[in-house]
């Protein structure tokens, strides 16, 4: 159980600690480049210093920060710099991390950028002045981050929610005319290079899931995952999987639903 202080009287160089297993390879942490949560302490002066500031970059974060909560925007649903990112929250406030002038009890962005095996990461503090904040959940644009109330004399826990901006996909009824029944369209150009466009009609609101998928089945990305009004609709694929990686030549399928009675599967040929 995490008690505050048990942990560290507990702490101890075991020398009984297994050893990194043979034949197996490490990749180095993620770099950050700040412009947040990226202090240290010189360890041959002990100044302080922002590691950004200096064009230098970190391991991830400030050192006893205590990151104890992260998620992605896996659909990349959110806009902007946000978009495919990852957020965290950090616990900590201990007098080390006080020392080094880091506030951490903050929510921030990860933007993630792969390099060669690895990843570096451009950091960015969204909100701060949480009380000890434990868990994390994104559904759709929002984040909700719930507080242990740990700190200072405020032992009261709140719930936050925190609106993000979200991506617009779609062009929602051209003219004034609702269509009188559901169709999903030819994407068009097809085949393409580097994005196309899928259009679609819905007679009713809903939630309507919008799929891309390889001749495997595997999914590939989500283009659309939320509730639309009636009318007809236009999506853009900018060729790219959920990784934000470009995918390869090829065949793929589009998948729309719509309720539980409509659902219709178009193929489309991405040309590299």
């Amino acid at each position: 159980a995490w008690g505050g202080g048990n942990l560290y009287s507990t702490f101890s160089n075991d020398p009984t600690y297994p050893a990194p297993p043979d034949n197996v390879t490490f990749t180095d942490p993620v770099a950050s480049s700040g412009p947040d949560a990226d202090r240290y302490r010189d360890t041959a002066t002990g100044a302080v210093k922002d590691a950004s500031n200096l064009g230098q970059q970190l391991s991830m974060f400030t050192p006893h920060r205590s990151p104890d909560g992260i998620v992605f925007d896996g659909d990349s649903l959110l806009a902007g710099d946000l978009k495919g990112g990852a957020f965290v929250t950090s616990l900590a406030t201990s007098v080390m991390l006080q020392a080094l002038g880091d506030t951490s009890q903050d929510l921030v962005h990860c933007d993630l950028n792969r390099t060669g095996d690895g990843f570096t990461a451009h950091i960015t503090r969204l909100v701060s002045g949480f009380n000890s904040p434990i868990g994390i959940e994104l559904e759709g644009n929002t984040l909700y981050v719930l507080e242990t109330g740990l700190e200072g004399t405020n032992s009261s826990p709140k719930l936050w929610k925190v609106s993000l901006p979200a991506d617009v996909r779609t062009d929602v009824t051209v003219g004034n005319t609702l269509p009188n029944s559901f169709a999903l369209l030819q994407n068009y150009p097809n085949p393409f290079n580097p994005s196309t466009n899928i259009d679609f009609s819905t007679p009713d609101p809903g939630i309507v899931p919008l799929v891309v998928y390889d001749v495997l089945g595997q999914q590939v990305q989500i283009l659309m995952n939320r509730i639309v009004p009636a009318g007809n609709h236009s999506v853009q694929w900018d060729g790219r999987d959920s990784r934000g990686m470009p995918v390869g030549s090829g065949v793929y399928f589009y998948r729309l639903a719509a309720g539980l009675h409509h659902a219709s599967t178009k193929k489309m040929i991405v040309m590299r």
